[in-house]
């Protein structure tokens, strides 16, 4: 039976991957050491500047709230440590957030793949998704 807490944590999961518009799913603890404290507050202070936020939560309780949304196409990304980027406005902004701190050397967070819209993405597409136009850039286009 499902605990009150796994409950709300499935709720708010589910809650911010409607919202989103492009979901990175990495392994945060890459080369066995995994990610510092002050790694990790640094990656999600970068992220936030740009709309963005990281969440580390079970696999279980992800694909329980990629199921709700309809991202089934995560359940192959969704094994091991953990780490969802989430971008809900301009996700160029974010993926190259997230690709600047991914150049910068830590090599304990490793991307395995991205969902952008309803698209499963390698994890090697990140650099184009930050090619894409930004929101006000593609609104100006119309």
């Amino acid at each position: 039976m499902p605990t009150p807490r796994k409950i709300e944590t499935v709720s708010t999961l589910t809650e911010k991957l409607n919202r989103a518009q492009l979901v990175v799913v990495a392994d945060y603890r890459g080369d066995g050491k995994g990610m510092s404290v002050a790694d990790m507050t640094e990656l999600r202070r970068k992220l936030r500047e740009h709309g963005g936020e990281v969440v580390v939560a079970k696999n279980t309780l992800l694909k329980i709230a990629a199921h709700n949304t309809g991202h089934e196409a995560l359940d192959p990304l969704l094994a091991g440590p953990t780490a969802v980027t989430l971008g809900y406005d301009d996700v160029s902004k974010v993926a190259k957030a997230l690709l600047d701190y991914l150049k910068s050397g830590n090599k304990s967070f490793t991307v395995r793949g991205a969902l952008l819209g309803n698209t499963l993405l390698p994890a090697d597409a990140l650099e184009q998704v930050t090619k894409l136009p930004s929101r006000e850039q593609a609104l100006a286009q119309v």
